[in-house]
């Protein structure tokens, strides 16, 4: 996966999201990266799980949410607000999160 997916050059990696979580904090950012899994139509928005070969376990893939609908495979440019330390409750707590992501079509 390393040096798969090409950074945008006005944008970030997953492994610079979570570097910088603290001065990103409420920001907006915007990443070139493959989607490795979407849940839908869960807590009224679609979960949809990122990697761009950067970073390692587990600050290696970053979760987003968004109303949009990507499939498994796809390579895109999501532009999205960094959240951090989020908790749903229930066990399901998020260091960084990427809330209200909009995609399109990434680099390949």
């Amino acid at each position: 996966m390393a040096g798969e997916i090409k950074p945008l050059a006005d944008g970030k990696t997953v492994a610079a999201i979570f570097a910088e979580a603290g001065q990103l904090k409420e920001k907006t950012v915007s990443l070139n990266a493959k989607v490795m899994k979407i849940n839908t139509h869960i807590m009224g928005k679609n979960w949809i799980t990122l990697q761009d070969g950067s970073g390692t376990e587990p600050e290696n893939k970053l979760l987003a949410t968004s109303q949009e609908v990507v499939a498994p495979g796809d390579i895109v440019i999501v532009k999205g607000t960094v959240r951090t330390d989020v908790d749903l409750g229930y066990g399901y707590q998020y260091k960084v999160l990427l809330e209200e992501a909009s995609f399109s079509p990434g680099l390949k």
